[in-house]
């Protein structure tokens, strides 16, 4: 919807997209990494972090774009 109101360029959205991939990919790796740790209650630590960097990538995104739809249904005075 962004694009489609131009709110938001196609590079921007590429780089936010990207990053979100990479974010994805960071977040998977550090729960594999996760698997591997021997003391059970390091590994939940390190598990529960791994879900709360994602989580935040995902709600910062999430308010990014609300904020250009709200940008976007302002009305021209």
């Amino acid at each position: 919807m962004a694009l489609y109101q131009q709110k938001l360029t196609y590079g921007e959205f590429a780089k936010e997209r990207l990053r979100d991939h990479r974010d994805a990919a960071d977040a998977e790796r550090q729960y594999r990494q996760s698997i591997q740790v021997a003391d059970q209650q390091q590994r939940m630590q390190v598990q529960q972090l791994a879900q709360q960097q994602f989580a935040n990538r995902v709600a910062t995104w999430s308010a990014y774009l609300q904020a250009l739809m709200r940008v976007s249904h302002k009305p021209f005075t």
